[in-house]
């Protein structure tokens, strides 16, 4: 009966894990591509991609804010830092990266910089589940706010 019990909880974790996009750094396995999210790259696709980048990951509207507001209590534990005039700080974030290079590199590898007072929680898989069109239109969309 124990093996039981101890299956079924690490099967509750599992999809807990899976449901809530990982938790603690994307640990989760990866989704995969579709095409039927592919498109150029644009402002307007980047906004729909952070709202929901369908099977391709978590939004990043579940943990990030555009009006400066924590999201903590909103979603998850594991808010990110508000993106609210993101433009204008990423280019003076780290000496000799433009905004558009900081805020890519952030997206495509989220321990490069991690800001002050902030842990390890962005998912990791975007770089192996966004294509480079995505990514653009996400990094051309942040260039917005």
């Amino acid at each position: 009966m124990r093996m039981r019990e101890s299956v079924g909880l690490a099967l509750l974790f599992a999809a807990l894990l899976t449901a809530c996009g990982g938790g603690g750094g994307g640990n989760v396995a990866a989704p995969t591509v579709t095409a039927e999210y592919a498109g150029p790259p644009t402002a307007e696709r980047g906004a729909q991609i952070f709202e929901d980048p369908g099977p391709q990951g978590t939004p990043c509207a579940r943990c990030h804010s555009l009006d400066g507001s924590s999201l903590a209590s909103s979603y998850t534990s594991a808010s990110g830092p508000t993106l609210l005039g993101i433009s204008e700080r990423a280019g003076s974030i780290v000496p000799g990266v433009s905004a558009e290079e900081y805020i890519r590199e952030s997206i495509l590898d989220p321990l490069a910089y991690l800001p002050e007072g902030w842990t390890d929680t962005m998912p990791k898989f975007y770089g192996t589940t966004l294509t480079e069109e995505q990514v653009e239109s996400l990094v051309a969309f942040l260039l917005t706010k």
